[in-house]
């Protein structure tokens, strides 16, 4: 061995060891303007993404509102139909359970004059002139 060798010491443990922070990296002013630039670029088309969807948004509550209406409009005339049915069968019923026979209709001046034109006093009249002459009328069908 030579006389000049030396012995290394052992480095001495250190408690608090913390690695050595990095340091940000300097940018060129023409880099920092890039950056800037690119996020004035992302925060114009976000603001764009934004006023459209805002836009949608106010289409899509008129739309909404719209079809709440014909909704309505719809329910409305599905129950003034179905009471309209109701109705007609009321009618239906009444009707199919009545004679169409002269002395049920004289009851009922206005379905008289809906069903022969006549009101009940003019057919009377007619028939009082016509009367002398039935055995005279020919029924074809007869």
């Amino acid at each position: 061995m030579s006389g000049n060798s030396r012995k290394l010491k052992a480095p001495a443990e250190r408690d608090n060891f913390q690695p050595a922070a990095k340091k940000p990296k300097d940018l060129s002013k023409r880099q920092l303007s890039t950056c800037l630039r690119a996020s004035e670029e992302d925060k114009q088309k976000l603001a764009e993404q934004l006023t459209n969807a805002q836009d949608m948004v106010k289409k899509l509550r008129t739309e909404n509102l719209s079809l709440k209406i014909k909704m309505r409009n719809i329910e409305q005339i599905q129950q003034k139909t179905t009471k309209r049915n109701q109705e007609l069968k009321m009618t239906i019923k009444m009707l199919q359970q009545e004679q169409l026979i002269y002395s049920n209709l004289i009851k009922k001046p206005n379905t008289f004059k809906y069903l022969c034109g006549l009101s009940v006093e003019q057919l009377n009249i007619l028939w009082n002139c016509v009367r002398p002459y039935c055995h005279v009328i020919i029924y074809p069908d007869c």
